[in-house]
């Protein structure tokens, strides 16, 4: 505006103004096509907007109760199943009388830990409750929900760990490993079922007293039963793999960790200083080396699935096959004893028949049943009783005759043995040959009797010569 406008009849005039119309085209264009950039850009934003519609309000209630019927049908058929589960967590202050917060030397820490680390007192490192209780609850909470959905392992082989685990398993339902991590047992489980079953036949066996012959063959049946049983009495009914694993110590567990990484099982562990937090699933913070920690936080995780499904159905199992085992022990340990006893009755039996205190079968039949009747009888004595005669009042044979029909056969049996011998003594003998060597016996009794004879000459040549030296001695000296 402040300068002037060149006259219309000038070239140079006319050229600026082409130039500021071009000016003015090209910064009109430019915003034109910024404007459509804009507006093809926030196009797609505004489209979802568009397609979604206005729903009534019956609709959205149907909706909303197919939410409900889709997202919870787990916890619904769990609900009927068992009440609710109320897990009561330990206090700041029960941790900290169970020493929950100690840790490992500050030489032996794991760097991964570092998060969960409070500070350092006496060169050891101190745990963070805090974060022990909120991680506590999500590991809790986890456990419910896998509870239903199959069984879970302990794992606990360490002196401190081992009778807590086995008595946790135990009670409330829970398949355990107290004793060696068996190799393979989640990656080659076809192979450890069968050291299983081992088990279960051996226990089968040896309750029913069948499978050996000699007493030692029992004793090396009951050393292989108790050792499967250290290994595998706590999986003794596991077909499955389990849906959770929980862990204490995972340094000393790697093996049972990778198996369960390898397979896909969420492993929860109680983790110490000294271990890595990134192999397990769920971390709990806390010292597992203290037997009162350990118990602490079994007694948390323990009322996750007491009252599970699966837990109590394997429960009833190992009861049932308690109560199987000892009902087979005790039927055979009856039998047993009823055949001692009539094995000891068979022995003071014949005992008596020996020392004639049994009475013999015509003194028998006139007793009435049940007084001493005797089973067994001599085949000669039956025929003598037939043969006997019988008197009108229906008495047996007098003693008196019975006696000295005994007394005859002994006479009869000891003349024919006496002619035995003289029949053997009048046989000529048979003359022996020279050719028969002299046993060893006889040759040494002839070596004895040259001995003794040629003993009076070996004597008197000693007198000889002894009577002999004296001279050549007296000569010597000389």
């Amino acid at each position: 505006k402040d300068t002037a406008a060149p006259a219309s009849g000038d070239p140079e005039s006319k050229k600026s103004s082409t130039k500021t119309k071009t000016v003015k085209s090209a910064t009109s264009s430019s915003k034109i096509l910024e404007k459509k950039t804009e507006k093809r850009v926030a196009k797609p934003a505004a489209k979802p907007a568009k397609a979604v519609k206005p729903v009534k309000p019956a609709k959205v209630a149907a909706a909303k109760s197919q939410e409900k019927a889709q997202s919870t049908p787990a916890t619904q058929s769990g609900s009927a199943s068992r009440k609710p589960v109320s897990v009561q967590l330990p206090s700041l202050q029960e941790l900290l009388e169970a020493g929950s917060h100690f840790g490992h030397k500050v030489s032996r820490w794991n760097p991964r830990m570092r998060q969960y680390i409070f500070d350092v007192r006496n060169g050891m490192h101190i745990i963070d409750l805090t974060q022990t209780m909120t991680m506590m609850k999500d590991a809790v909470n986890f456990l419910v929900d896998a509870s239903r959905r199959g069984n879970i392992l302990l794992v606990g082989t360490k002196g401190q760990a081992a009778t807590i685990v086995k008595n946790a398993g135990s009670d409330h339902g829970a398949f355990y490993i107290n004793r060696r991590w068996p190799g393979g047992l989640l990656t080659n489980f076809k192979v450890v079922r069968k050291s299983v079953q081992r088990l279960m036949d051996l226990e089968q066996d040896l309750a029913a007293a069948r499978g050996y012959e000699t007493k030692r063959e029992r004793l090396l049946l009951e050393r292989e039963r108790d050792r499967l049983a250290q290994m595998y009495e706590g999986i003794r009914f596991m077909d499955a793999k389990p849906a959770v694993m929980i862990v204490f110590d995972t340094k000393v567990e790697k093996i049972a960790i990778k198996e369960a990484r390898k397979i896909g099982i969420p492993v929860v562990a109680v983790v110490d200083t000294n271990c890595d937090p990134s192999l397990v699933d769920y971390v709990i913070p806390g010292n597992d080396d203290a037997i009162k920690s350990i118990e602490l936080f079994m007694n948390v995780l323990v009322q996750s699935f007491t009252g599970a499904e699966t837990s109590a159905q394997l429960i009833k199992l190992r009861n049932d096959y308690q109560a199987r085992i000892n009902q087979v022990k005790s039927e055979t340990e009856a039998e047993e004893e009823r055949v001692r006893k009539e094995r000891e009755s068979e022995i003071q039996r014949l005992k008596a028949m020996k020392e004639g205190k049994i009475a013999t079968a015509p003194e028998m039949v006139s007793r009435p049943l049940g007084e001493g009747r005797v089973v067994r009888v001599m085949q000669s004595e039956l025929n003598e009783s037939a043969h006997a005669p019988v008197s009108s009042g229906g008495s047996s044979m007098p003693k008196s005759e019975k006696h000295a029909k005994q007394e005859k056969r002994r006479v009869v049996r000891v003349k024919s043995a006496e002619v035995v011998k003289s029949a053997v003594k009048s046989e000529p003998k048979k003359p022996v040959s020279k050719a028969k060597k002299a046993s060893p016996k006889t040759a040494k009794t002839q070596t004895k009797k040259t001995a003794s004879a040629k003993t009076p000459a070996k004597k008197a040549t000693k007198k000889a010569s002894a009577s002999k030296k004296p001279a050549k001695s007296a000569k010597s000296k000389k």
